[in-house]
């Protein structure tokens, strides 16, 4: 895979996990079509294919999710630039003016900012069981006298 490609499908799929996604493929649209690129509608689909792949991956649990998005996001890239040798400015821009940014600018927030998952619904966890909206604290006494 040559270095433009590998560099950008890696950049892609670490910034497809991120708040910052919907700008890189927002950006990335608006910047082929400024560019009157013939691929202006068919790559946004591969970005949006390879997240779905990515996605999916990590639903059925695969610890090679990323990996398996990037290889394909990869060889979607490399058959571009194969029929479209023009686009290979255009992606390298893309990667250093958009991409990079975003991503530097998404990994100082998410430093930042501590992720709280609330418990799974009918969850036991230290004293409480949670329903719904309702977290019940129940203490070793009280199951004790019910």
């Amino acid at each position: 895979m040559e270095p433009l490609v590998a560099a950008l499908a890696r950049s892609l799929v670490s910034a497809m996990s991120t708040g910052v996604w919907h700008q890189v493929l927002h950006a990335f649209g608006e910047s082929l079509h400024a560019a009157d690129s013939e691929v202006a509608d068919e790559l946004p689909d591969d970005l949006r294919e390879a997240r779905a792949i990515l996605l999916e991956n990590r639903q059925a649990r695969r610890s090679d999710a990323e990996e398996r998005s990037t290889a394909y996001l990869g060889s979607r890239l490399t058959m571009r630039l194969a029929a479209h040798p023009d686009l290979a400015p255009v992606l390298r821009r893309l990667r250093d003016d958009v991409l990079n940014p975003l991503l530097r600018s998404s990994e100082r927030s998410a430093e930042s900012v501590s992720s709280f998952s609330p418990p799974r619904f009918g969850a036991y966890a230290s004293g409480d069981i949670v329903t719904g909206d309702v977290v019940q604290s129940i203490d070793r006494d009280q199951v004790r006298d019910a």
